[in-house]
């Protein structure tokens, strides 16, 4: 360093070191931000995973409709409504609730002539 009778050297000396740090804590810096923007650069790059697609829920099963699309099940309840004298207005109802896409008006005429 400087000597005791020489405070301007001194006072140089000490700037010099400080000057020193600050320049090797500069290039620590440089480097880490550098560090911190390839890093950054490779976790933009990894792909995002998809959000999971929900399972498909099965469909509720009606305790009403015995046999959804049955024709012989229709026909049968058809048969037993024409026979216990259920009103055609009601039994077609029932019969178009019970077996969705069934011609039920069919099957009442159908069930009604094998009656009699």
């Amino acid at each position: 360093m400087g000597t005791d009778d020489d405070p301007r050297a001194d006072a140089l000396a000490r700037l010099e070191q400080l000057a020193a740090r600050l320049h090797a804590h500069a290039d620590e810096a440089a480097a880490l931000r550098d560090e911190l923007a390839a890093l950054g650069a490779s976790v933009e790059a990894i792909p995002v995973p998809p959000e999971p697609t929900p399972e498909p829920q099965p469909e509720p099963v009606s305790a009403a409709v015995p046999g959804t699309g049955d024709i012989a099940g229709a026909r049968l309840v058809a048969l037993d409504m024409v026979t216990s004298g259920v009103p055609r207005d009601e039994a077609v109802l029932r019969l178009a609730v019970d077996f969705p896409g069934v011609d039920v008006a069919t099957l009442l005429d159908d069930a009604a002539t094998s009656r009699g």
